[in-house]
């Protein structure tokens, strides 16, 4: 256990939650990859993880795209169907 400077209890009993949410944030984002891949694999998509930036930049006048902090796309399926891209 970490241990501020004059014993805050308080911090004792927010690490073990931080560590808890980080961790379990990252398995929902593991999971929701993991179901993404399946899906794009069913409809014969190409399936981009880690996006794909020269997309990125085509797609970067979009409202919705400037907003957030990263200016990343991710768990990005891109492709074809019905002729439609």
């Amino acid at each position: 256990m970490i241990y501020a400077i004059g014993g805050n209890r308080l911090f004792d009993k927010l690490t073990p939650q931080i560590i808890l949410d980080a961790l379990t944030g990252k398995r929902f984002k593991e999971k929701r990859t993991m179901q993404l891949t399946a899906i794009a694999h069913k409809l014969n998509l190409p399936f981009f993880p880690e996006g794909d930036d020269s997309l990125l930049e085509r797609l970067n006048h979009f409202h919705l795209l400037s907003q957030g902090h990263s200016g990343r796309i991710w768990n990005m399926l891109h492709g074809e169907t019905n002729n439609v891209e």
